[in-house]
């Protein structure tokens, strides 16, 4: 809420209109998107200018697509926005395009993939080769950081290293390398190998210590009788600009239901189910007094949206959280990691060690594009070999396999269902993890305090606690990501009537600034 897109947007306007530059601007949802493009279209008319601006997402339709790739082939456009997947999955039109400066906001899952990491960089205006001295100048640092230590001699690595950096810089100097920034809001990003390309290729480093600027007052109260009850009583007494979410746990089903009954009892209520260009226009109209989405980081609904006039509070129909299988025949190294991360603490030292070994070696392979893990999980199914990057995270995916077969022992499930923090639940004979998911809601209760001319915005955020243990694990997974306890507040109407006179303050000269006054 701090103005990390906005800071995208302006920039990527001012280079079309005064430097005529092309911009790629590359955010997480197809939500995101669309209000990317809005603003540029705000913007472009405020200062008189009318860049041509091009967007894609899955809701266009398909004859919008085919005449919107028509343009991106062409290379008609100044502004370029898209997903993330859309530079994945149509790689091979982008790869012979340069661009002068790219905005990858909010994106630390993409950062994290090796290959993506490439393709930024190629569309920048690098080629293979330099990619390649850059990778060696690495592997040349660190066994020259090696030999230092046993007292060995590094005149002759330190000249090869020399040698590498006036190549890069020679290229540099007479190439048309582009700018990059990149935003995050909670920069998960590893410090892998091709994390660090940018500083050799760049001269930067990406920050790795998440900073909070939130004005939020965190009530919660016990889930009794009926929750959809509940809501609806918080709903009727506190109106209207609410973003709900039910835990990932719940799904889309509930999410759909419980937007149902809302609607039955007079809330103007509508279901995030598929990407709509209009959703937002009517929520910020008042259409729709209530959005309905599912509390997860990839939630478009929890990610980046910005109407501070708009969104007054937060409502969580339970403590959101992700549920686990508690199994060794995963073929997605993703689930695997989360799996090992959350099992590790109760395993015996040997096997802890071991789990640790895996954890770091899946972090740098994660995550994979679906060609890949369907790649994966064919070979996998029918013994084929493969080799390269995908041999190696098959050959990953099945040493952590074998690990959890030999792990997940009746000794660890009892000792998982007597933890503080983590739920065990059993169905079909098969047993789940119920872990508290933080991410989300700082992602999801993030939208009611955004950055405006007077500070940043009050907000509220209502969780109703359905599960103890994941609210207990919630508390503490809190605190250690954004390093202090979230001073919990027990809800009564009384007290939050007093923060919402505040809130309603706050957007009232929000839409002040707004209207010029």
């Amino acid at each position: 809420g701090v103005g990390k897109t906005v800071l995208g947007v302006v920039s990527a306007l001012y280079f079309a209109v005064k430097k005529g530059w092309k911009s790629y601007i590359i955010v997480p949802t197809a939500l995101l998107v669309q209000q990317v493009f809005d603003k540029l279209k705000v913007f472009s008319e405020r200062v008189n200018a009318n860049p041509r601006i091009v967007y894609y997402h899955g809701g266009l339709r398909n004859s919008d697509k085919k005449k919107v790739m028509e343009r991106i082939v062409e290379g008609d456009f100044d502004i370029l926005v898209t997903t993330d997947r859309f530079l994945v999955d149509h790689f091979e039109v982008m790869k012979n395009k340069t661009f002068n400066f790219i905005f990858v906001d909010d994106v630390d899952s993409f950062l994290r993939s090796p290959r993506n990491i490439d393709k930024i960089l190629l569309i920048l205006g690098f080629d293979h080769e330099v990619i390649t001295l850059a990778f060696q100048l690495l592997d040349l640092r660190k066994e020259a950081s090696r030999l230092r230590r046993i007292g060995k001699e590094t005149a002759e690595i330190s000249r090869k290293i020399q040698q590498i950096q006036r190549k890069i810089e020679n290229y540099k100097k007479h190439g048309d390398i582009g700018l990059l920034v990149v935003s995050g809001a909670t920069m998960k990003a590893k410090r892998t190998k091709r994390i660090q390309l940018f500083q050799e290729l760049l001269d930067f480093q990406i920050g790795f210590k998440p900073e909070f600027l939130r004005n939020i007052k965190d009530f919660y109260l016990k889930a009794e009788g009926k929750v959809e009850a509940q809501i609806l009583s918080i709903l009727k007494t506190f109106g209207g600009g609410c973003l709900i979410f039910v835990p990932s746990v719940a799904g889309r089903e509930y999410m759909i239901k419980l937007n149902e009954y809302l609607t039955a009892h007079g809330i103007k209520s509508k279901a995030y189910t598929k990407m709509d260009e209009e959703l937002l226009e009517k929520f910020q109209s008042g259409e729709y007094d209530v959005l309905v989405g599912v509390a997860s980081f990839r939630s478009p609904l929890a990610r980046g949206i910005d109407i501070p006039e708009r969104i007054r509070y937060v409502l969580f129909t339970g403590v959101p959280r992700l549920e686990i299988k508690l199994s060794w025949n995963e073929y997605n190294p993703s689930k695997i990691l989360t799996l090992l991360k959350n099992i590790r603490e109760f395993l015996d030292p040997t096997a802890q060690d071991k789990a640790s070994q895996l954890i770091n070696a899946i972090r740098k392979v994660v995550p994979l594009d679906k060609k890949t893990l369907n790649q994966i999980k064919e070979a996998i199914d029918s013994g084929v070999l493969l080799e390269g990057f995908e041999g190696h995270v098959k050959n990953l995916v099945l040493e952590a396999r074998e690990f959890l077969r030999n792990a997940i022992t009746p000794q660890v499930i009892e000792a998982i269902s007597k933890s503080k923090e983590i739920s065990l639940k059993r169905e079909n004979n098969e047993f789940y993890l119920i872990v508290a998911d933080p991410v989300a809601y700082i992602q999801a209760s993030g939208r009611a305090s955004r950055m405006f001319a007077g500070g940043i915005a009050k907000g509220a955020s209502i969780l109703i606690v359905d599960d103890e243990k994941a609210f207990y694990s919630l508390q503490k997974r809190l605190a250690f990501v954004m390093g202090d306890d979230v001073p919990w507040i027990k809800f009564s109407v009384k007290k939050a009537e007093k923060w919402f006179r505040k809130i309603d303050e706050d957007r009232q000269i929000i839409r002040d600034v707004k209207a010029g006054k």
